[in-house]
């Protein structure tokens, strides 16, 4: 590896030119003489490409060098070293709680409305009259429904007795659609979990840190998950209209000394 005398002259060459113009000469001087050569043809060069195939090898072991530094910044590196990125990451790290508690919060109330709505309905059910076997019900304008959703003739509705206190069909239409609206909510608040979850994982990666913009659109997006969450509990009437508001901490037990 002689990347630095690369194109310089030869001092075998500076010899032989000394000896045919001059006649013979001191070595010494013929040493001199090239070094002064070398040094001229290594200034020339350096004017013709600063940066010179030297500066090329160093600027690519500089940029290797960055590389391996980048590799080895993990999270933890970045959190003690880059108080920008460690401030941001915190703020998305908040963030990320604050959203799975608030999807486990409204999952909870919604396998807990799901589980009421359906004993309700199974109540209704059970004073619902019966024809072959299968619930009907009367509509507003005196048709009669059964739970399949198929008309009964008239002549065979003419037929029921009717005790009064029977479901109508609006009602029964309205139980079964609580029940399939919570059900819908509750598969999209678990979708909302894994997906959490998974943004979660990314932001906690130790070995392959998010960048700050990767890391703030992962605070962005579950700050999204979160007002979604939220807007979905009250839509189905489970949280009242008070914002998005952190749930109230329980009292901390203290020891009361005995008497």
């Amino acid at each position: 590896m002689k990347p630095e005398f690369e194109n310089l002259p030869d001092i075998g060459e500076a010899w032989i030119a000394a000896v045919e113009f001059n006649g013979p000469v001191d070595p010494l001087l013929i040493k001199l003489k090239h070094e002064s050569n070398v040094k001229e043809a290594k200034e020339k060069r350096e004017e013709a490409d600063p940066s010179g195939r030297l500066g090329l090898a160093r600027g690519d072991h500089d940029s290797d060098r960055k590389d391996r530094e980048d590799r080895t910044r993990t999270l933890t590196w970045l959190l003690a070293n880059n108080p920008a990125y460690a401030e941001l990451h915190a703020e998305a790290l908040q963030s990320w709680r604050d959203t799975e508690d608030a999807a486990e919060k409204a999952l909870r109330q919604i396998e807990a409305a799901l589980e009421q709505a359906r004993t309700a309905h199974e109540k209704r059910l059970e004073r619902a009259s019966l024809i072959d076997g299968k619930r009907v019900f009367r509509d507003e304008d005196g048709s009669v429904w059964t739970e399949d959703d198929i008309r009964l003739p008239d002549e065979v509705a003419a037929g029921i007795q009717w005790k009064g206190d029977e479901p109508t069909r609006k009602e029964f239409k309205a139980g079964q659609a609580r029940i399939d609206e919570l059900i819908r909510s509750g598969d999209r608040i678990r979708g909302i979990q894994v997906e959490v979850a998974d943004l979660g994982a990314e932001l906690n990666d130790n070995e392959n840190p998010p960048s700050s913009e990767r890391t703030e659109e992962i605070k962005d997006t579950l700050e999204d998950y979160r007002q979604e969450v939220h807007d979905e509990r009250r839509r189905l009437g489970l949280v009242e209209d008070v914002g998005m508001t952190a749930e109230p901490s329980l009292p901390v037990a203290t020891n009361i000394p005995k008497l």
